[in-house]
């Protein structure tokens, strides 16, 4: 995410705790893109979250 201050958006790094801000308990499916070493810390979150593999669709570039 960007580091801009723009007012309605978050900042900085994707961390556990916005995960689940963004989630409530309908959300299945977990769509994850961007280079690897963001994809690797956020997949660590996942696993932390207990959020399965099975349901995160990932695209790397």
């Amino acid at each position: 995410m960007s580091d801009e201050e723009i007012s309605g958006y978050e900042k900085g790094f994707i961390s556990a705790e916005l995960i689940k801000k963004y989630t409530d308990n309908n959300t299945k499916y977990y769509y994850l893109c961007g280079p690897p070493p963001m994809m690797k810390a956020v997949e660590k979150h996942f696993e932390t979250l207990g959020i399965s593999p099975e349901f995160i669709v990932k695209e790397g570039f």
